[in-house]
């Protein structure tokens, strides 16, 4: 029996073997491909239309090759592989590594209509068939407000508030234009889609993508998954690997973009690695997220604070941080990220409830909340070999009091912030916990360098909850303004820290001498290591004091009587000679593919300015290329850099009145490659406003064929002007007039506290809501009649209105001098809003409008010549709730529609040589 017994066993181990060998010998190929179909047979010659459709079919060992173009799917493995036969789905690459095989989960957006209920520039559309979570334009991250924030106060406020609203940043109090820091955002309610464009752009126009809630590519509870050389962009999550089964997942060379979070890893899965990605969310707005906390009141970091505070308090429903590169939450043991590129977001690695996690060799920088965040539960957290940069906190403990194990190391990795700005390392503490309930996670932080910021350590409300009594700091080089920044009490006593020795301490010692300062420290107070004002390799100089005076941590030792085991990381022999250096070793770079990128983006060109005000000028340029993708722009301003854009425009802000600039632009990648600057243009500013209430004299429009009629006057900046406002003050208006062989135009700028209109109606009641006129007398024959007191308008005078809600109003006159509204002239304006549309409880700045009138709607063939004389007069009414007002220039006290009252204006230059302005667009209602 036993004998036999034995030769089943053997007979059934045979079989296994030899179904596992058929299994693996019958490993297929299956090929994808745009111009394939699914009734194919996933042949090279034959291959699938969709991805997901050679995902239904697949098994253990299985490799579907997918190749170039674009998928517009969501997919989810439905099969897992086996230990030693994964599945295999692989997209292309080009000869310059870039990524060709793409996986788009946005879907056009169309259908939109203006929203004038919201405010000028808004649009809305209901077309969209699901319940939009994220939305792009040209794979650009556009940001959105969410749903339970689209208030009056809150999301509509935003989308329908002027170029010129300013808000004020919730931490730092800086006032900043809330248009400087996005281009576009967006927002849904109650199945309706609203954007706006910062320059009120007509969405239709645009390549907008928005896609639903869920992932691009799901694995949920599915083992030995390889996932390698696609691009996954426009979805709400890039990649979702969750489940106690899902084990074994590797995402490798990929590019991934846009959404809530690029990789999540959650619920289980375990011994995953997440290696070699381009990680983004590819924002959309004028700066690049990125370090903003320090206590001066800086323009341009105020916009990068303002970043956070938009996506903390309106982007998400739960007022937290919503982006976050890798989340990982309640995931299994033994998952690993390294040798990623994670970049341009608020949040790069979100850790939370997992074990024996390693973080290595990555690059995580411009995140404007945390470079790393380690939450409870994270138990063997290993954090070493990475370079990190340029984060609003590099990296955060948070709820450090918390009641849940934790235990991290964070060992030989080189830190870098701007000099003076954030912290590298702060805390945050539960303060619904008492100090007797607190916790006192174990921490080792070693073999670091850090180098600029404001601070190295800000241990937050610790001192309240017992001091940072097991984290223990060896080896490193702390190189910033400031060391530690917190309350004297903490720096006085010696029980707030656990071991800090062996490091070089230089910046300000806050409050003096810390207690906790043990004997083997280089006191280097008031210096710094490097050079902190740039981002640098972080070599240490071969006769620095530094060098051999580190404790060895690959053997036990014992520090101030206190005796540790050999720390992670720390093999025996990993320095040469008698003792380790402080410091950390220089970062030696990712593992992406291709190897290097040495290759430049392409210099941007048309380089074009706008003369927005005296104080501002606004630049737009062509877009770059590049062999693997353009990651953003320098913009420089008199040869000296001025900043960062990832989009192809900036607004240069609080500049001198009637100053000449010169500004050129170059194009940078991922790699650090930076483009040769364009060609410089240079632009002056506005003089301050003139008053020039008696006379007007019309210039030629230098360049009529690049006037657009959209509300934004800086085509006007050089143009005669005159101004006018009620005698016992009041609104001002300031109109400026131009010329050209084919057009008229005007353009009005008004200060008005509270913007009020409600006609709609062509030819309606305008003149009672906010809004300006125009008088012509293209003769300037004064209209025929004697009197000033009485209506008369021959029939070469013309009038023209237009309120803030862009209806017209419009007559001219007739043989009688009658004025007819049966006139219905061809001209057409466009109108910007500096505030919030019929809301008295706030406080508006005012409006602009650009009229452009043709000459024949005039009854001229062509523009009259030059040096002759128009009649022409201009008023503003002004509407605050049940009071009414109008002002006139000139000042007219009798009918202002008689052409006599009129002011003559001298038409100045030769029409002969100004080409016509462009024909056949069509009013419309811009902010």
């Amino acid at each position: 029996m036993k004998a036999t017994l034995f030769g089943k066993k053997c007979l059934i181990s045979t079989l296994v073997i030899s179904l596992l060998f058929i299994v693996r010998l019958n490993a297929a190929n299956y090929y994808v491909s745009t111009s394939g179909s699914d009734s194919n047979n996933g042949s090279s010659s034959a291959p699938y239309r969709t991805i997901q459709h050679a995902l239904d079919i697949v098994g253990p060992g299985d490799h579907v090759i997918v190749k170039a173009g674009v998928y517009n799917e969501r997919l989810e493995v439905k099969t897992s592989g086996s230990s030693g036969n994964p599945i295999v789905i692989e997209g292309e690459r080009g000869p310059n590594g870039e990524w060709i095989t793409v996986v788009d989960g946005g879907r056009p957006v169309s259908g939109w209509t203006t929203a004038p209920e919201v405010g000028a520039g808004v649009y809305k559309t209901q077309s969209i068939d699901f319940v939009p979570y994220n939305m792009v334009v040209n794979d650009k991250q556009i940001p959105q407000v969410a749903e339970s924030n689209m208030t009056s106060t809150e999301g509509f406020r935003f989308l329908g508030s002027s170029v010129s609203y300013t808000v004020t940043t919730a931490s730092k109090d800086r006032t900043v234009k809330f248009w400087d820091v996005f281009s576009v955002i967006w927002g849904y309610k109650n199945g309706t889609t609203y954007i706006r464009f910062k320059n009120s752009d007509d969405p239709n126009q645009k390549n907008l993508r928005a896609a639903p809630a869920g992932a691009g590519l799901l694995i949920d509870n599915k083992s030995h998954i390889v996932i390698r050389d696609f691009a996954i962009k426009a979805f709400d999550e890039s990649i979702i690997i969750r489940g106690s089964n899902s084990k074994f997942v590797e995402i490798e060379n990929n590019y991934l973009i846009n959404g809530r979070k690029r990789v999540e890893l959650v619920d289980g899965a375990s011994n995953c690695k997440i290696s070699n990605n381009i990680l983004s969310m590819n924002f959309s707005g004028y700066v690049m997220p990125g370090a903003w906390s320090n206590n001066d009141d800086s323009y341009e970091l105020g916009l990068k604070e303002y970043i956070y505070n938009f996506y903390k308090l309106y982007a998400s429903d739960y007022r937290g941080s919503d982006d976050r590169q890798v989340y990982i939450s309640g995931a299994g043991e033994n998952n690993e990220i390294f040798g990623n590129k994670i970049s341009e977001g608020l949040i790069g690695i979100n850790i939370h409830k997992t074990k024996n996690l390693k973080i290595y060799s990555n690059e995580i920088f411009f995140h404007s909340s945390l470079g790393i965040v380690i939450l409870d539960n994270a138990v063997n957290t290993e954090i070493f070999g990475n370079l990190i940069y340029d984060n609003s906190i590099n990296i955060r403990w948070h709820d450090f009091n918390s009641r849940s194990p934790r235990s991290f190391y964070i060992y030989q990795n080189c830190l870098y912030l701007p000099e003076g700005v954030s912290a590298h390392i702060k805390l945050h503490h539960d303060k619904n916990l008492s100090l007797a309930e607190s916790w006192h996670p174990t921490v080792f932080v070693y073999h670091n360098s850090f180098s600029g910021g404001h601070n190295v350590i800000n241990p937050g409300l610790a001192y309240n909850y017992g001091g940072l009594r097991n984290v223990h700091f060896y080896n490193n080089i702390f190189s910033s303004e400031i060391l530690v920044y917190n309350r004297e009490e903490f720096i006085k006593t010696e029980s707030m820290m656990g071991e800090f020795d062996y490091n070089w301490c230089g910046g300000m010692f806050y409050h003096g001498m810390p207690a906790w300062f043990d004997s083997h420290n280089i006191d280097a107070e008031g210096q710094q290591f490097w050079d902190d004002s740039n981002l640098h390799d972080f070599q240490i100089p071969s006769n620095s004091v530094v060098r051999g005076a580190g404790v060895d941590l690959s053997k036990p030792f014992t520090i101030d009587g206190v005796s540790f085991d050999p720390l992670p990381g720390m093999e025996v022999g990993y320095f040469s000679g008698s003792q380790p250096d402080i410091g950390s070793p220089p970062f030696s770079g990712s593992q992406l593919d291709p190897p290097d990128d040495s290759q430049a983006p392409s210099t941007p060109t048309n380089l074009t300015y706008h003369v927005v005000s005296n104080t501002q000028i606004d630049l737009i340029w062509n877009t770059s290329t590049d062999n693997v993708s353009v990651a953003g722009y320098k913009i420089y301003r008199d040869g000296s850099y001025l900043a960062s854009s990832s989009t192809t425009n900036h607004s240069d802000t609080n500049l001198d009145e009637g100053t000449t600039y010169s500004y050129s632009v170059s194009a940078m990648d991922a790699a650090g490659n930076e483009s040769s600057q364009c060609s410089p243009v240079t632009a002056t500013t506005s003089s301050p406003d003139k008053n020039t209430d008696s006379e007007l004299t019309i210039i030629p429009a230098s360049t009529p064929s690049e006037i657009s009629i959209d509300g934004d006057l800086s085509e006007f900046a050089n143009a005669d002007f005159v101004t006018f406002s009620p005698p016992n003050g009041g609104n001002k208006a300031t109109v400026k007039v131009l010329w050209c062989s084919g057009y008229l135009y005007i353009g009005y700028r008004v200060q008005d506290t509270q913007l009020n209109a409600t006609e709609t109606t062509s030819d309606g009641n305008v003149w009672s809501d906010d809004a300006v006129e125009w008088f012509i007398d293209v003769n300037y024959d004064g209209g025929g009649e004697s009197d000033p007191n009485l209506k008369y308008m021959n029939v070469d005078d013309f009038h023209g209105m237009v309120n803030i809600l862009n209806t017209h109003f419009d007559c001219c006159g007739s043989t009688d001098g009658t004025p007819t509204k049966a006139w219905n002239g061809s001209w057409e304006s466009a109108v910007q809003l500096n505030g919030t549309l019929n809301d008295d409880t706030d406080t508006d700045e005012g409006y602009t409008i650009e009229v452009r009138i043709p000459w024949t709607t005039l009854g001229l063939e062509e523009a009259p010549a030059a040096n002759s004389l128009l009649g022409m007069s201009f008023t503003n009414e002004d509407k605050d709730g049940s009071d009414f007002s109008y002002v006139m220039w000139p000042n007219v006290t009798n009918s202002f529609q008689n052409a006599s009252n009129w002011q003559p204006v001298l038409m100045s230059g030769n029409s002969g040589n100004i080409p016509a302005a462009p024909r056949g667009l069509t009013a419309r209602l811009i902010n």
